[in-house]
């Protein structure tokens, strides 16, 4: 049996059994990948949008990987969020589970989610995510008539993750017109 230690985001939680629970992750070094865990007293329970540090055990015989010796590096707090910044931001996991296949490398994603979780979360912080995300699987985009949303999307193309969270100003409309860009 293998031992690694990674850094995850957990996505999607599946209650399994009585003791046990199996997570879909996002990590650093293993991508998307799906692990169970066990419950334990003396690990604080971890769920959806959590930031974590872990050992995976890995084995030929086994069909999905273990984790434990988990250490909760941020929490993810909905309290003075509005709806629709949580029901935004649970759209961007759904679609990292839907549009990312398991084992695909794509680090980025990790370093745009925990770029998301070191912010104060907004309705604008997420629809950035969204764009930058997009812009990760090769989806977004890019041609607009409206000089301001043509910079946008630029900068987007060119910067990391965490410059492109730190935009601000975009008016309502702009918003909205950069929604629509990704529904097309």
């Amino acid at each position: 049996m293998s031992y690694f230690k990674s850094k995850a985001i957990i996505l999607k939680k599946i209650k399994y059994g009585e003791k046990e629970s199996i997570y879909s992750i996002f990590s650093y070094d293993f991508w998307r990948i799906d692990v169970i865990k066990k419950k334990s007293s003396k690990e604080k329970p971890i769920d959806v949008w959590y930031d974590i540090s872990f050992e995976l055990h890995s084995s030929t015989n086994l069909k999905i990987s273990r984790i434990s010796n988990i250490k909760i590096l941020q929490e993810f707090n909905p309290s003075g969020k509005d709806f629709d910044s949580i029901h935004d931001y649970l759209s961007l996991l759904s679609h990292i589970l839907k549009k990312t296949e398991k084992n695909a490398p794509i680090y980025e994603i990790y370093v745009l989610l925990h770029a998301l979780l070191k912010t104060n979360i907004s309705t604008e912080k997420i629809l950035l995510s969204k764009l930058k995300l997009w812009q990760i699987l090769w989806e977004l985009r890019t041609d607009s008539s409206d000089e301001t949303l043509s910079k946008v999307l630029g900068y987007i193309g060119t910067h990391s993750s965490k410059d492109c969270l730190r935009l601000t100003g975009l008016s309502s409309e702009h918003c909205k017109k950069l929604e629509d860009l990704m529904s097309d």
